[in-house]
């Protein structure tokens, strides 16, 4: 196989996860990949009751982020949330 997209999260194991990287080879984007990869973060991260999650990403990224349900942060950082509704 070929690796097309991976991403990177780091947690406590406790209270507290962070997105680092979510990235995705320039020929398969804007096929959904990205989300996918967020959705599986999310889902692992949320299995083991961790709900306090974080993405580190640059104003080109928060467009894709938001779509995957972050927003942002109170200090209006390169940090945006993820609201679990």
């Amino acid at each position: 196989g070929r690796l097309i997209g991976f991403g990177r999260a780091v947690s406590d194991m406790g209270l507290t996860a962070s997105i680092y990287d979510i990235v995705v080879h320039p020929d398969f984007r804007r096929r959904g990949i990205g989300k996918t990869i967020i959705e599986r973060i999310l889902r692992e991260v949320r299995e083991k009751d961790i709900h306090d999650i974080s993405a580190l990403c640059g104003v080109e990224n928060r467009p894709f982020f938001s779509a995957c349900g972050f927003g942002d942060d109170l200090l209006g950082s390169t940090t945006m949330i993820y609201y679990n509704s």
